[in-house]
C-alpha cells in the first residue's frame, strides 16, 4: 500500500526506506487499533479508532507548526504516528542533500 504513494511524495531516500518506514507507521497504528479491540467492544474500538486516526491526522504538526500548538495539541502530536513519519521522511530527504541545506537560515539569510 505505501507504495502507492512513493511517486507523489517524491522523497530521496530510496523506495525501501521509504516503505519500510511506512510499514513501520502502519504496525505502530495496528497496535493501537489491538489494543483499541481488546480493551472496548466491537463497536466502540471501530468508532474510536477512526476518530483517533482522525485526530491524530489532523495535530500531526505538519500543517500547524508544534511550536504554535498548546499542550493537549502538542501531547497529541507526540503520539502522532504520521508526526513521526513525516519527521523521519524530512530527516531521510535532508541527509542526501548538501550540507548548506541542513543549515538553519540565520546562517545564510542576510541581516537585512
Amino acid at each position: 500500500f505505501a507504495s502507492c504513494f512513493f511517486p507523489q511524495v517524491k522523497p530521496l531516500c530510496n523506495y525501501f526506506e521509504f516503505c519500510g518506514k511506512s510499514i513501520m507507521m502502519s504496525w505502530y497504528v495496528a497496535g493501537i487499533a489491538q489494543v483499541m479491540s481488546i480493551s472496548q467492544d466491537d463497536k466502540s474500538a471501530q468508532l474510536i479508532m477512526v476518530v483517533l486516526c482522525l485526530v491524530m491526522l489532523l495535530y500531526a504538526g505538519v500543517s500547524k507548526p508544534l511550536r504554535d500548538m498548546g499542550t493537549a495539541e502538542a501531547t497529541i502530536a507526540f503520539f502522532s504516528p504520521m508526526r513521526w513519519l513525516v519527521e523521519d521522511l524530512f530527516v531521510c530527504t535532508a541527509y542526501q542533500m548538501s550540507p548548506i541545506f541542513r543549515f538553519p537560515t540565520t546562517w545564510y539569510k542576510s541581516a537585512g
